[in-house]
This record gives structure tokens, sequence and C-alpha cells, in this order.
């Protein structure tokens, strides 16, 4: 659906605070009819803090850093216990060539 892509990062455990990198991936409409090698996950709602991303694709986890252990502890927000982790839309503004454009950081809050 769109041309939306998507990184994925599922948290180690609620509250620990650590996570690891776990897919890139599409929105599809169903899972019905996808070929079994790919894998599926279904991220639930949320309310989320969005955060943009304008360095280079690499330097992706610097803003991450920075929404865990700068604005997170001001903000008066935590992270959702019950969130799965956390994502990256790259949208049609981002270019694979460069690196750059187009990139946010949607981290899951209590509210």
């Amino acid at each position: 659906m769109g041309h939306v892509a998507y990184g994925v990062s599922l948290f180690k455990g609620a509250g620990s605070g650590e996570c690891e990198y776990c897919l890139a991936g599409v929105e599809v409409s169903d899972f019905s009819g996808l070929p079994s090698e790919l894998s599926q996950l279904r991220i639930p709602a949320h309310k989320y803090a969005v955060f943009p991303h304008r360095e280079h694709v690499s330097r992706i986890w610097n803003t991450i850093d920075a929404i865990g252990q700068k604005w997170l502890p001001g903000s008066g927000y935590k992270v959702a216990a019950d969130a799965l982790g956390f994502f990256e839309p790259y949208d049609e503004n981002f270019d694979p060539q460069t690196g750059f454009g187009g990139m946010e950081v949607w981290m899951p809050i209590k509210v």
C-alpha cells in the first residue's frame, strides 16, 4: 500500500530500553497471498511521538539515542510498556542512492 517503506526495531523486553533491528518492510492490506518466505508483523495502535531524521540514514541511531537519552527523560512521557518497538517510515522522498530524505522515527508513548 502506498510508497512508504519501514524499518522496525523491537524492544528486547518491556522497560529494558534495549532494542534490536528486526526487519525492513512495506505495508500491505492483508497477509493472504504473500509468499511464505516473507515475515508478517502487525504493529499495534499507539500514540506516537514523531521525530524527523535529516541526516544520512547510517546516522539514524543518533536520532534514536537522542530521543531516549535527551527528549524522553524531560518530556513527561514514557515509552508505552506494551509496545513491541518503534519504527522508521521512509517515504517517497527517501533516496536509497544518497541515503538522505524522507525519514522519521515513530516512538510509541504512554500518555
